[in-house]
């Protein structure tokens, strides 16, 4: 997933950086300097940064994720020491409600010194006050990154673990006021209630904690906002504007839908007006966009199918994979139609599949219990079992069972066996595969 953000950040740092995510910024240090003590902030508020440097840890200006970056020779340890930029503490910077907090970040350690401590890179907080922190660590085998407020109980949202040493990755919240939410890569990873932040004199740091935890590792493109981004806003951070694509499928890419009807609903992107929409059972011919695949264009953000007047008004057909494209459509923007990705769902098969042991499995122990997932609106299952797969496969006549699960006795190792299991719905009887 991080690389091929990181492709799509590099796909757009040709076009202009203007939308919604430059609204509000109140400190936006991009780190592309590249010489001195100074990290401009280019939000307009003046909250510049001064490096703070370890004549022993020295900090270097590097090329990074977009443009420049910053590396930092933190000590981690609970002794800190390290190097860190100081962008003070402007009452634009002391934020107590609604906030957006978001950086590149390349970690270089996670138990700096196997001290089982911690690695920073950024805070609003300078040991006793503080706002906020980023913290990485705390030792053990999954170290964790999170964003944690200063608020009334304190308020924990964690990133993800074990994030991949020398490879970049964004890191992202968001508040609204009543919630806590963070991202990595653009996708949410946690949530929390929460609620005012505590005001604080402290100065924002970046790679550092406050608390003598500093960064190990690079940053990139900090931004902090007075105000809750989107989903799609936070997808914006990560390219420089707003993120212009569909996005958020329901149901989910590659998911099993059981049920002959659907909707089919997703985020718009940033610029959309109206919406594209592409419905077929050919992955080709809805990536190509073919005529009889194209189900007009519309400003809701779903779309019914598998019932008379939608796409598919007999039903939606059991055993079948759907796939559907959105593309967004703003005719005031010459860059429109934003082409969107070509997400997938499947009806299940009314007869049973995902078999376990998988078909074809070897070394299966004697006392093995065979499981299935039921087709389609099945009621009963008759299983057959047997050495021969021509047996296996002409049998007839068994006895129906309700689970979906069977332990056959007397299993003889060095054997292959073979099994089928045929549904029955209520209405019909449908074969299954010889496993």
């Amino acid at each position: 997933m991080c690389k091929k953000l990181i492709c799509l950040v590099f796909s757009f740092l040709m076009l202009c950086l203007t939308g919604s995510v430059y609204a509000d910024l109140v400190g936006h240090w991009r780190l592309d300097d590249g010489s001195g003590t100074t990290a401009t902030d280019s939000s307009g508020y003046g909250n510049h940064g001064t490096v703070v440097d370890n004549p022993v840890w020295d900090a270097k200006w590097i090329t990074g994720i977009n443009g420049g970056a910053m590396e930092f020779y933190g000590v981690g340890t609970v002794f800190g020491n390290g190097d860190y930029i100081d962008c003070g503490n402007d009452a634009s910077l002391d934020i107590t409600g609604p906030t957006s907090i978001a950086l590149w970040i390349r970690p270089d350690a996670d138990d700096p010194e196997g001290m089982g401590t911690e690695t920073a890179p950024m805070a609003k907080a300078l040991d006793p006050d503080w706002s906020w922190q980023v913290r990485y660590g705390w030792g053990g085998p999954e170290p964790y990154m999170a964003f944690t407020f200063n608020t009334s109980p304190r308020a924990w949202a964690f990133v993800g673990r074990n994030l991949e040493r020398y490879e970049w990755c964004h890191i992202s919240c968001s508040f609204d006021g009543t919630t806590l939410t963070t991202y990595l890569n653009g996708e949410a990873t946690d949530s929390t209630p929460m609620g005012p932040i505590t005001s604080s004199p402290a100065p924002v740091l970046i790679g550092s904690d406050g608390w003598q935890c500093d960064w190990i590792g690079a940053i990139d493109d900090v931004r902090i906002y007075d105000h809750a981004l989107s989903e799609a806003e936070i997808l914006g951070t990560m390219v420089g504007e707003v993120f212009p694509y569909a996005y958020g499928p329901d149901p989910e890419d590659g998911a099993l839908h059981t049920d002959t009807w659907v909707t089919l609903s997703w985020k718009a992107g940033g610029n959309a007006v109206s919406h594209d929409i592409y419905i077929g059972e050919s992955f080709d011919d809805v990536n190509d966009g073919v005529d009889e695949t194209f189900r007009g264009n519309q400003e809701n953000d779903f779309i019914v199918a598998g019932f008379p007047g939608y796409p598919y008004p007999d039903g939606l057909v059991p055993g079948t994979t759907y796939y559907w494209r959105i593309d967004e459509v703003n005719e005031a923007e010459p860059n429109s139609p934003w082409r969107g990705d070509v997400w997938s769902f499947m009806v299940p098969p009314k007869t049973a599949y995902y078999p376990v042991p998988d078909d074809g499995a070897e070394l299966v122990p004697q006392n093995t219990m065979l499981t299935w997932t039921p087709g389609y609106g099945a009621k009963l299952h008759t299983i057959y079992i047997g050495v021969d797969f021509d047996t296996v496969n002409e049998a007839s006549g068994g006895s129906p069972m309700g689970v979906t699960s069977y332990t056959p006795a007397d299993l003889q190792l060095a054997k292959t066996y073979y099994w089928r299991v045929d549904e029955f719905d209520g209405a019909g009887t449908y074969k299954g595969d010889v496993w």
